[in-house]
């Protein structure tokens, strides 16, 4: 079932282009350099780059429910999948979060990053961290696998949506003598309402009043705690068409 998913996606999908996630290289590496220190346990190392305070404190008592959660062997990968620069009057401040691939399991390590106006090299203020299994992230996979009735029966509709909306187009500009043929190809890829999904939890935010322009889509992001959102219509247009109700040859033609 997950290769038909994979291959029904590659076929039928113009998925939208994701960005490439390029942060400075030095905040990379910092941020590198503090996670190895943490699977390591290098604690005291960790917390000698964070000032004095509440923040400090909480990062200490941070480190100590990590020795659980991270493995102390080196990750497989380590993939850049969110950042942000601020530059307020004070200097920058990034914000970066990477995702470090394990056999087991992933963990989203973020931390806030600063670096004082005049000066050179990044700091570190603050770190959060998020794990996963491989079996938890599965959800957020694009697989029919253990789906529920309505998200299978809200994907066929996702999928058949625009081939129904092509084969309408292609009986458009066949039909002879037809008139107003470009106003009849434009009508063949209206769609009526829009069902968004979250394929990972199934809840689906509908639009009743809407009419939609193919209005089908699958997007995912960098990360592999998100999930695949999904947009469909139901092809209003193409159904009439198909259906013979309008755009029909002419009787004279």
């Amino acid at each position: 079932m997950r290769r038909t998913a994979v291959l029904i996606f590659m076929a039928l999908v113009l998925a939208a282009c994701q960005q490439a996630i390029k942060p400075d290289a030095a905040a990379l590496a910092a941020n590198k350099a503090a996670f190895d220190q943490i699977r390591m346990g290098q604690d005291q190392a960790v917390l000698g780059q964070l000032q004095p305070g509440p923040k400090r404190d909480e990062m200490a008592a941070m480190l100590v429910r990590l020795k659980s959660v991270i493995p102390p062997s080196a990750p497989l990968s380590a993939t850049p999948v969110a950042t942000s620069i601020a530059n307020p009057a004070a200097g920058k401040v990034e914000a970066l979060a990477v995702e470090y691939d394990f056999p087991d399991r992933a963990i989203r390590f973020a931390t806030t990053l600063t670096q004082a106006k005049g000066t050179t090299g990044w700091k570190l203020h603050s770190f959060s961290v998020l794990e996963a299994s491989k079996k938890e992230l599965a959800v957020n996979t694009l697989s029919l696998d253990r789906r529920a009735p309505g998200q299978l029966a809200f994907f066929a509709l996702a999928v058949t949506s625009p081939i129904l909306m092509l084969a309408a187009l292609i009986k458009v500009l066949r039909t002879p003598g037809l008139q107003n043929r470009w106003l009849w190809a434009a009508f063949a890829l209206v769609g009526l309402f829009s069902f968004q999904m979250n394929w990972a939890t199934g809840t689906m935010l509908v639009q009743w009043m809407a009419l939609q322009i193919v209005g089908f889509w699958m997007v995912h992001g960098a990360s592999q705690f998100e999930p695949w959102m999904i947009s469909a219509t139901v092809p209003i247009g193409a159904l009439l068409i198909l259906g013979g109700l309008v755009a029909r040859k002419p009787k004279d033609a």
